[in-house]
């Protein structure tokens, strides 16, 4: 296998507003998380002048970029060296063909969609969403380009093609964040699919394209616990193209606690190879209203299963009849057997951020009586709300677009259900014995309509099938007297 010797070159950190990184570096490999490698120039050490210490860039091992030369394009080669060295061999784990270019070319990370013009343009994605770094930028985030002198050279020197926005956030209380989202308030694109232009010599120039996105997440895994001083602040660096953000950004932390946000309304220039520092941000966390749940019941209401909402509970509190369950980030979820026979449940509003009520969800809540169903449910399934023989209403709104089987089955007390414009299918004997029911409002977008799904509801007597049924189940209307 080939073998290509990569090398660091002279970097440097410069001025009192912003650190500059200079041309050269490679991405940092401490276990801790990536650092910056800085030398100075003659010139730049007699300034003395800097914002923080040396930084220093390193491999991690396993480090993997994409190579182009004369034949093989985007090959991808994996680092051979141990974390923390600045130079070092890299290995060819696969080999790509492509037409003839004049020199050599390598691009971190690898990314199987690289790929480079004729002419030397290379199509790159910048990340959108960066992993979090200790103090620095996380791994991989950092878009770097090194260009040969010919089609044979196998020494890369690399260049930044980022520069750096570092935001530095605390609570003064203890606060764990899972991600940061930085993004344009005039809605600049800032990752995603963009070229670069680059010579031996020369700065990377960077150009996003029109369909590249306008946000960037540092995404922080299980969680980073921030400082509780603006002394102590932690750093959350953000590695973007050159830029200037001329209505300023927004800035949206989401924690364990809750949600920050903050928006400047002057503008921010991003510099190719400079470190902008932030002042430091404290954190007020509000609780979003998609991350509740409400309801009333005559005692306190505990789900069956906890573990069904895409988000754990963090509070369940309960006074005068009203309760109110808090997670730590958006319900996206009422999972399956989620409030299974809460029989002291009387009403719950399910949030916006909900997309699905899977499968007996609310089965034999005997005494749930209304029921709000969020606007960006897209499933109802099956079982979901069968056997609640005290309901009265069902609104499904029109982002719900299937009601599986047996969802409303024997709700004895439902008195009327409209059914949003998005349904397409109701399902067997979905609603099967609810002998209340006197009056159903149909989607016209409906196709089918299941087996037995409107047997036994005794009270019935109007309905409008639209035009779009094509299918009407066995025994559908059955005993409908």
């Amino acid at each position: 296998m080939k073998k290509i010797t990569i090398l660091a070159a002279v970097v440097a950190l410069l001025g009192s507003c912003a650190q500059n990184t200079e041309d050269t570096i490679n991405p940092n490999t401490k276990a801790e998380g990536r650092t910056i490698y800085a030398t100075f120039d003659n010139e730049e050490e007699e300034t003395k002048t800097y914002v923080e210490n040396y930084k220093y860039l390193r491999w991690h091992a396993g480090d993997e970029i994409s190579f182009f030369d004369a034949t093989t394009h985007n090959s991808q080669y994996a680092f051979a060296g141990n974390d923390g060295d600045a130079e070092g061999e890299f290995d060819a784990v696969a080999t790509g063909e492509g037409t003839a270019i004049a020199t050599t070319y390598g691009v971190y990370p690898y990314n199987a969609n690289t790929s480079i013009s004729e002419e030397g343009v290379i199509s790159v994605e910048l990340p959108s969403i960066q992993a979090y770094g200790v103090n620095s930028f996380g791994k991989g985030a950092n878009t770097m380009v090194a260009v040969g002198e010919s089609a044979t050279d196998d020494k890369l020197f690399f260049k930044n093609a980022c520069g750096y926005l570092v935001v530095k956030l605390y609570n003064e209380s203890s606060a764990t964040v899972k991600s940061v989202v930085l993004k344009g308030n005039d809605e600049e694109n800032i990752a995603g699919a963009a070229t670069i232009t680059a010579t031996h010599t020369g700065i990377p120039s960077v150009t996003m394209a029109d369909t590249a996105t306008t946000s960037v997440t540092i995404d922080c895994g299980e969680g980073v616990e921030i400082g509780t001083t603006a002394e102590t602040a932690t750093e959350f660096w953000f590695a973007l193209p050159e830029i200037t953000f001329e209505g300023g950004i927004t800035i949206t932390v989401t924690a364990a606690e809750g949600v920050f946000e903050k928006m400047t309304t002057k503008p921010v220039t991003i510099t190719r190879n400079d470190v902008q520092p932030m002042k430091a941000l404290s954190c007020k966390f509000v609780i979003p209203e998609t991350w509740k749940i409400y309801y009333t019941a005559t005692s306190k209401v505990t789900p069956y299963n906890k573990y069904g909402f895409g988000a754990n509970v963090v509070s369940n509190t309960y006074q005068d009849n009203q309760g109110i369950i808090v997670f730590d980030s958006d319900v996206t979820s009422i999972g399956e057997r989620a409030f299974y026979e809460s029989s002291h449940l009387n009403s719950i509003t399910i949030p916006n951020s909900v997309s699905t009520i899977d499968a007996y969800a609310f089965c034999r809540c005997s005494n749930l009586t209304d029921v709000s169903i969020g606007d960006n449910v897209n499933s109802i399934s099956v079982f979901a709300f069968s056997n609640c023989s005290n309901l009265t209403h069902i609104n499904i709104p029109n982002s719900v677009s299937s009601i599986g089987a047996n969802a409303f089955y024997e709700c004895y007390s439902l008195k009327s259900a409209t059914i949003g414009s998005s349904v397409t299918s109701i399902g067997d004997y979905a609603f099967y014995r609810c002998s209340g029911l006197t009056s159903v409002t149909i989607g016209n977008n409906v196709t089918s309509i299941g087996d037995r799904v409107f047997e036994f509801c005794s009270s019935l007597t109007d309905i409008t099938i639209p035009d779009n049924v094509m299918s009407i189940g066995e025994n559908t209307f059955a005993n409908c007297i």
